[in-house]
């Protein structure tokens, strides 16, 4: 059993406790109270100095409030809990009362032992208790609690107690704010400050790289407006504004990079975040229009503006539409609020009825705005006219009125072509004039290219002199056409043409012989510096002189080449003409083969031999040089060194006729060369006249070298004249020095280049002789031609005499109307007789011929001119009769002078193409077809162009023209495929021609079949191209190898294939062409300052040491 404490000593224990209790719980309380209200007294002192952050807010909160969530807890666990025992009080006495509450300690822990138990006394624990309850029922132990504070706590409670208390007292709003704020830190509850501004962004976008400016202004309710503030970015410098009209500008510099801007103005305190961004721009511009109803759009068009000014059509309607980078927030054009969708902006439509100005302002979602309103200018334009080219496939002006000329037109216009075409008149009449519609074009076609096409027969045009141009439509109503540059065409008829054709072909040849004597010249040149020593040819103004020759040959092979090029112009229109026999044009064509070897290959030989002359070096001509020896040069080596023929061992030989007595043998140095054998055995016809006195025989010299090789051709009738007594053939070779043999390189080739150039004007002066023969038939069938057109017309005025004066015939003489166009006519055709009379006893005293000479004879005997002159007269004065049967008698006489003079136009040079070679008759044949079912192909794309623009029935006769014209050509194949089976053996050699030329048959009927339709569009087109690429390889088939050759032949020219010259000319010639550079030499003569002859001689020597040296190191 426990000893019971005195009742003194217990009561005071328990006071004690209890005290402590109420002191340690009002401690806790009051910190609590304290901490709570100073954490809002902290947040209302920062919200006047800063934006006070949430964080911070709260993190006050839970600091004021875990004093009193966490310290009083604490506190009652601490002094409550664990103090609840009277020996925790006599413990908390102890640090107050030491000896005391140690005493007081024993008595409780003896009173709570039980009684009975060993070494106990009872009698002494009753004493000490008694003795202990003496000791304290006088202590007073209200002032013994350890670490009593409830005082201090009480004061700093109350002290910020009326802090708060002043607060809300003073500054109601501000205190009221700074507890909401408190409070609830959570709330984006705003700060009250005294100095109160308009609302600032969070997020401030400026431009980017450019100073901006922030404007701050008070609010009308402020309480405090402080003289100044400041505001800063990042660490950049502070930036201070003054007050100003209730506004602070602050002006910034430029930014390149998100940052915070930091403002702080009286207790206000502002952080915004700056982000430069560049402006918005205008990605797209452009203009949407509606047309007016006259050009028929169906869609509205688009103009993108350039440059900041656009042209629209006066009259027409104009939307703006333009797309920035970003999405806009608004637009204003003028002014004017415009719709917006994203980043793209409409205008309605407003009619354009003059020049005027747009101002065009945008704003993008983020308060960007360009610096300046766009200023977009509109033009207004009338619509023009139409713009248009013509351009020919040739430049030829004169044409023959059977010929389709080609135009290729290309039209533009600024909204839209209605179609385009050709026009003509004629150059000495007003009344001869038409148009035809080439293409059609449609309300949106701004461009155009076609295909246009002439031709005088096929579109009603006698031959005359016309102007051609081009011309186009567009849909302005009441506009007149657009026109081209006119084109000038002479139309002349087959006899014209050919008239035409051969002066010009005489005016080629006579350029031709200017380049022969110019070869002539250079020639002579050449040897007077090959008589020349060596050493003298050695000098340098020599060799210089060596290789002026060298540039000017080359010179001449260009101009030569170039005329043949011109040649061979002539040629193929001479082709289009069949007044020409193909005889005639396949001589002529040949001849400018040989002439183009000459100009291709043996005159630049000539002119590298005088290149490699002109840089050889000094020495003999065994040493060795740098120099190389040239094509020709080696070719001639190698024909110096073949084999010698031997004469009379029965080889078969060509037929040789000779008028006279066989002359003596003229000796030469040397065998005979193969050339000279192969000279034998060509056909030829010679007048020998003998010779009073006999020619001493002379002994052949074995040991000479063989002569030169010279062309075996077959030439003109020549006469062959005996040698004189005692004097060889060769005796004006004899009387000049005996040329010596080259000394040095510089000679040797200069030696060569003689000998081939030699050669060269050999062949160039036979080439020219046979073009003169050619050229001679020509004239003399241009005669022919005009005796039968003069008949002609003859006929035609004895038919107009019987239709037109039929009515008037018997009555008295007077004028009748009828006749006077009659009798001017005859007069004319007088005029016209008089001229070929005069033509004829020119050409006579040129080249004497008996038939013209009788001819010329009868027209003087009969008065031709006069007399049909005279017809005129009786025409005019009503004697029809008479003159009907005059006409009748002149057109008898005049057909009759040109037969007698068939005779005389036979060309006697005319050469024909091997056997193997299909006959230039057949080979012109098929250039004929394919020229004129190409054309016929430029006609088709044209009608097809046309159509839109043409009604259905006139589209359907032209269509059926076409296929007329189609049938005519492939009647003219027809011909030329019969021709070859009638060739002897013509089934077996050309077997692959006449293979090709039945398919174009067939498909030119297809081609035919589908243009009878009426078809003109892609069907047709591409039988037409099939059936022109099958004669394309008709008329390069019959190149076959072998054949003996055209006459003139031999020397390797390039006239000795077997092929029909013919077939080179004309569209597809240049199926077998290969492509080479053209060097580009010197031109001949001198430029600059010319040196005197002494500083040239020491500058070569000089220069010529140089290379010694060089050469020896």
């Amino acid at each position: 059993m426990k000893t019971a404490l005195p009742a003194i000593l217990e009561a005071k224990l328990a006071d004690f406790r209890k005290r402590v209790w109420v002191v340690k719980l009002t401690e806790g309380l009051l910190a609590a109270a304290f901490g709570i209200v100073f954490s809002y007294i902290v947040v209302f002192v920062l919200d006047r100095f800063m934006e006070t952050p949430a964080w911070l807010r709260a993190t006050l909160l839970i600091s004021g409030a875990s004093v009193l969530g966490l310290g009083l807890p604490l506190k009652w666990h601490r002094w409550v809990w664990r103090q609840r025992r009277l020996e925790d009080a006599a413990r908390l006495l102890r640090r107050t009362f030491p000896r005391l509450g140690d005493q007081l300690l024993g008595i409780v822990e003896l009173a709570h032992m039980e009684a009975g138990t060993a070494g106990r006394s009872e009698r002494l624990v009753q004493a000490a208790m008694d003795q202990a309850a003496e000791a304290v029922k006088d202590k007073d132990f209200s002032h013994a609690v350890p670490g009593a504070r409830h005082v201090q706590w009480g004061w700093a409670a109350a002290a910020v107690a009326a802090l708060a208390a002043a607060a809300l007292a003073f500054v109601p709003d501000a205190s009221w704010n700074a507890l909401a704020r408190w409070a609830t830190p959570w709330r984006d509850v705003e700060r009250y400050t005294f100095a109160r501004i308009d609302a600032l962004p969070d997020r401030l976008v400026v431009p980017y790289a450019e100073p901006f400016d922030l404007k701050v202004h008070l609010s009308k309710d402020t309480r405090w407006s402080p003289a100044a503030a400041q505001a800063r970015i990042g660490a950049q410098p502070v930036i201070v504004s003054i007050l100003a009209q209730s506004t602070y500008p602050l002006a910034f510099p430029p930014q390149k990079d998100d940052a915070a801007l930091s403002l702080s103005l009286g207790d206000v305190r502002k952080t915004v975040s700056v982000q430069p961004r560049t402006r918005p721009e205008l990605t797209a511009l452009s203009i949407r229009t509606r047309l007016p109803e006259y050009l028929k759009y169906k869609t509205e068009p688009t103009v993108e503006v350039r440059g900041g000014s656009v042209s629209v059509l006066k009259g027409a309607q104009a939307s703006l539409e333009a797309t920035a980078s970003r999405d806009l927030a608004s637009a204003q054009v003028d002014g004017e609020a415009e719709k917006v969708s994203g980043a793209k902006v409409t205008t309605p439509f407003h009619p354009v009825t003059a020049d005027t100005e747009k101002h065009v302002m945008w704003q993008d979602r983020d308060g960007l705005k360009p610096r300046e309103p766009l200023v977009l200018k509109i033009n207004a334009i009338a619509d023009e006219a139409p713009r248009l080219a013509a351009r020919r496939e040739t430049q030829e002006q004169v044409v023959l009125d059977s010929e389709v000329v080609g135009f290729d037109l290309d039209v533009q216009d600024d909204f839209g072509i209605q179609r385009t075409g050709l026009e003509w008149r004629s150059v000495n009449d007003d009344k001869t004039k038409g148009d035809k519609i080439a293409a059609a074009g449609e309300p949106e076609k701004k461009t155009l290219s076609a295909k246009a096409t002439f031709c005088a027969s096929r579109d009603g045009v006698a031959p005359q002199s016309i102007e051609i141009r081009a011309w186009a439509e567009d849909y302005l109503p009441g506009r007149k056409r657009a026109y081209s540059s006119a084109f000038l065409l002479h139309v002349l008829n087959k006899t014209d043409h050919a008239l035409w054709l051969t002066e010009q072909f005489g005016k080629w040849l006579e350029a031709a012989r200017e380049s022969y004597e110019r070869e002539q010249q250079l020639h002579a040149t050449n040897k007077e510096l090959r008589a020349l020593s060596a050493a003298e040819l050695d000098r340098p103004e020599n060799r210089r002189k060596i290789a002026q020759q060298a540039s000017a040959e080359n010179a001449n092979a260009s101009r030569l080449g170039m005329l043949n090029q011109s040649g061979r112009s002539l040629v193929e229109q001479a082709t289009r003409n069949d007044e020409f026999d193909a005889k005639r044009l396949e001589s002529w064509a040949t001849m400018l083969k040989s002439m183009q070897d000459i100009a291709a290959k043996r005159m630049p030989s000539v002119a590298d031999l005088l290149k490699q002359g002109a840089n050889a070096q000094s020495g003999k001509p065994g040493q060795s040089t740098a120099s190389t020896p040239s094509k020709s040069s080696s070719s001639l080596s190698k024909s110096d060194k073949q084999g010698e023929g031997k004469s009379g061992q029965g080889k078969p030989s060509a037929p040789q006729i000779a008028n006279g007595p066989d002359l003596p043998p003229a000796t030469k140095g040397g065998k005979a060369s193969d050339e000279e054998q192969k000279k034998d055995n060509m056909p030829s016809i010679s007048d020998k006249e003998g010779s009073m006195s006999k020619a001493e025989p002379q002994p052949a010299d074995p040991n000479a070298k063989p002569s030169p090789p010279k062309p075996s051709t077959m030439k003109l009738p020549t006469t062959q004249m005996a040698a004189a007594p005692g004097q060889q053939k060769n005796d004006k070779e004899e009387d000049k020095p005996q040329e010596q043999p080259p000394a040095s390189q510089a000679q040797k080739k200069m030696q060569d280049a003689i000998e081939e150039q030699k050669l060269l004007l050999a062949e160039f002066a036979r080439v020219s002789d046979e073009l003169g023969a050619i050229l001679a038939s020509l004239e003399a069938s241009t005669f022919v031609k005009r005796l039968k057109a003069a008949s002609r017309q003859q006929m035609v005025v004895a038919k107009d005499l019987n239709t037109k004066t039929l009515s008037a015939f018997g009555l008295d003489r007077k004028p009748v109307k009828d006749a006077a166009q009659i009798a001017e006519h005859e007069k004319t055709q007088s005029e016209t007789v008089r001229l070929i009379q005069s033509d004829l006893e020119a050409y006579f005293a040129r080249k004497p011929d008996m038939q013209f000479k009788n001819i010329i004879g009868q027209m003087k005997d009969t008065q031709a001119v006069k007399m049909i002159a005279y017809l005129g007269d009786q025409a005019a004065i009503n004697l029809s009769g008479s003159s009907m049967s005059g006409a009748e008698f002149w057109a008898d006489t005049l057909d009759r002078w040109a037969e007698e003079m068939v005779a005389a136009s036979e060309c006697k040079s005319c050469s024909s193409c091997s056997a193997d070679s299909l006959p230039p008759e057949i080979v012109l044949k098929v250039m004929k077809s394919l020229r004129d079912e190409m054309k016929l192909r430029d006609e088709t794309r044209e009608l097809e162009n046309a159509k839109p623009a043409l009604k259905t029935e006139e589209h359907t006769k032209k269509s059926a023209d076409l296929a007329s014209k189609q049938f005519g050509i492939q009647a003219n194949t027809r011909g030329a495929f019969d021709d070859i089976l009638q060739l002897p053996q013509g089934n077996e050699k050309f077997g692959k021609e006449l293979k090709l030329l039945d398919a174009v048959m067939h498909v030119m009927n297809e081609s035919a079949a589908i243009l009878d339709k009426p078809d003109t569009g892609a069907p047709a087109i591409a039988a037409e191209t099939e059936a022109i690429e099958l004669l394309l390889q008709a008329k390069r088939q019959g190149k076959g190898g072998g054949g003996g050759g055209s006459n003139p032949g031999g020397g390797g020219s390039g006239a000795a294939s077997g092929e029909a010259a013919l077939a080179e000319l004309g569209s597809g010639q240049d199926a077998a062409a290969s492509l080479q550079a053209r060097p580009v030499g010197q031109a001949t003569g001198k430029a600059g300052r010319e040196l005197p002859e002494e500083f040239k001689t020491g500058l070569d020597a000089y220069f010529n040491k140089l290379e010694e040296g060089g050469g020896s190191r």
